[in-house]
C-alpha cells in the first residue's frame, strides 16, 4: 500500500495544481464529459428526512466543487437511488448503479447494516463505495473498495470514555441497545470493551430492545425502570436516528431515573426533537461524535456560514458528514487523473484533507476507515457544546 501523501484541500481559496486538471484531460476523454457518481441513501420510509438532508448537502458540496478548479472543465453528475433503508432495495440500487449506469464510484449507504449488505457487490465489481455515516466496527477491512468517512465506534468510544471520565468522574453505568442493528450492537460492544479497561467503573444494568418493521421503538418503561433501580451515573444508549429521540423522550418520563444518557453519534437535531416532545428530555446528555456546530475552526465556520446562506438552514451532523464525503470523493477523482475505478480506489487510500470541517486533518487508515479527532459534546441549554470548553 502506498504511503500517505499530504494533500492540502483548498477548494475555495487557491488554484488546484495544473497537473491535476491536465491529468483528467489527458485520459483521452472529452473535458466536458460528465463523471457519473452513484448515491444510495434512504429517500423514502422511516429515514426519508435524513436522506433528503443528505441529498441537499451533497448537492451543495457539488456546487462548490464545480465552482472551483479542482476538476477542470469536468463535472460530476450524481445518480440517486433510494435504499429505502432495507437490504433488498440497497442491493438493487448498488447493482443498478454499478452494472447498468456504470458509475465510477458510489456515495453511501446511510447505515452500517445497509453497508454490510452491499460489500459483496462492490467487491465483485471493484467499485469504490464511500459511506458518510456508517460507523460499526470491522466493515471496511472486508473489502479494499469500501471506505467510510465517519469515524467508527473503535475510535469514538475509547476517546469519548476517556474524555468523559476525566471531566465527569462517573463510576456506574448502564446500557440500552437495539439488539437487531449492526451499528448499535457494535457500539455497545465497544463500550463494554472499553469499560473493562477502567476497573473503577462498573456496568450495573444491560438492557436490549428491538424495533418493528416501521422502525418504532417499543415501550421501554420496564427496562428503563430496571436501570433506574441500579442508580447509574450515566446510561449508554446504542441506537440510531429516531430511536435515540424516542429513548430520550421515554427516559424523561420514568420516575426515579436521574442518569443522563450518552449516545454514540447522538446529534443536536435529535436532542432538540426530543425536547420539542417533552421538556427536559436529554438534559445533561453526552455525545461521542465526529462533528458539532460548536467546533470553532475557520473551515467549519466557513462551511456553516455558506450552508446557511445557500439553503437557509443550519448545518447538522448529517449534512456535515455528507458534505465532507463529497469533497473526499471529488478529491480522489481529481488525484486519480482518470475515471478508471481502480485508479480512483488507489487515490482514495491516499486522500488527505488538511483543515477539514471536523477540526483536524482527515485521512484513511489501512482498512479504509477515517482518521481524525473525535469530539465529545455535552448538553447545555438545549444543544451540544464541546465538553471541557
Amino acid at each position: 500500500m502506498r504511503p500517505l501523501k499530504k494533500i492540502t484541500v483548498l477548494f475555495f481559496f487557491t488554484v488546484v495544481a495544473a497537473t491535476v486538471v491536465l491529468g483528467l484531460v489527458s485520459c483521452g476523454e472529452d473535458s466536458d464529459e460528465e463523471i457519473p457518481v452513484g448515491v444510495v441513501i434512504p429517500l423514502s420510509g422511516a429515514q426519508e428526512l435524513i436522506g433528503e438532508s443528505m441529498r441537499k448537502s451533497m448537492e451543495f458540496a457539488l456546487g462548490e466543487i464545480h465552482e472551483s478548479p479542482l476538476l477542470g472543465d469536468r463535472k460530476i453528475r450524481f445518480i440517486f437511488e433510494d435504499s429505502r433503508n432495507n437490504r433488498q432495495s440497497a442491493r438493487e440500487a448498488y447493482t443498478k448503479l454499478i452494472e447498468q449506469d456504470e458509475v465510477v464510484a458510489v456515495l453511501g449507504p446511510f447505515s452500517s447494516s445497509r453497508t454490510e449488505d452491499i460489500i459483496d457487490i462492490i467487491d465483485k465489481n471493484e467499485t469504490v463505495s464511500l459511506s458518510p455515516t456508517s460507523a460499526a466496527m470491522g466493515l471496511s477491512e472486508r473489502s479494499r473498495f469500501l471506505f467510510r468517512s465517519s469515524l467508527t465506534v473503535e475510535r469514538l468510544v475509547p476517546h469519548g470514555i476517556g474524555e468523559s471520565i476525566r471531566e465527569l468522574g462517573y463510576t456506574k453505568v448502564a446500557t440500552i441497545t437495539n439488539s437487531d442493528d449492526t451499528f448499535s450492537v457494535s457500539a455497545r460492544d465497544a463500550v463494554k470493551r472499553e469499560i473493562e479497561k477502567h476497573p473503577s467503573i462498573s456496568i450495573v444494568s444491560e438492557q436490549t430492545y428491538t424495533v418493528n418493521s416501521s422502525g418504532e421503538v417499543p415501550d421501554l418503561t420496564g427496562k428503563l425502570t430496571a436501570i433506574a433501580a441500579e442508580e447509574p451515573d450515566y446510561i449508554f444508549m446504542s441506537a440510531q436516528g429516531r430511536e435515540r429521540v424516542d429513548i430520550l423522550v421515554q427516559a424523561e418520563g420514568v420516575d426515579g431515573l436521574e442518569a443522563p444518557l450518552i449516545g454514540i453519534l447522538l446529534t443536536t437535531e435529535e436532542l432538540k426533537d426530543a425536547q420539542k416532545e417533552v421538556a427536559g428530555a436529554g438534559k445533561g446528555a453526552l455525545t461521542f461524535t465526529v462533528w458539532l456546530s460548536a467546533i470553532d475552526t475557520p473551515e467549519n465556520r466557513r462551511f456553516r456560514g455558506e450552508y446557511k446562506k445557500k439553503t437557509d438552514e443550519e448545518a447538522s451532523s448529517i449534512t456535515a458528514r455528507s458534505y465532507e464525503a463529497v469533497r473526499i470523493i471529488a478529491q480522489a477523482i481529481a488525484d486519480a487523473g482518470s475515471t478508471d475505478r481502480e485508479a480512483i480506489r488507489d487515490a482514495m487510500e491516499n486522500v488527505r484533507l488538511e483543515n477539514s470541517i471536523y477540526g483536524s486533518d482527515f485521512y484513511f487508515d489501512l482498512n479504509g476507515d477515517a482518521v481524525y479527532e473525535p469530539v465529545v459534546g455535552i448538553e447545555r441549554d438545549g444543544e451540544f457544546k464541546v465538553l471541557g470548553q
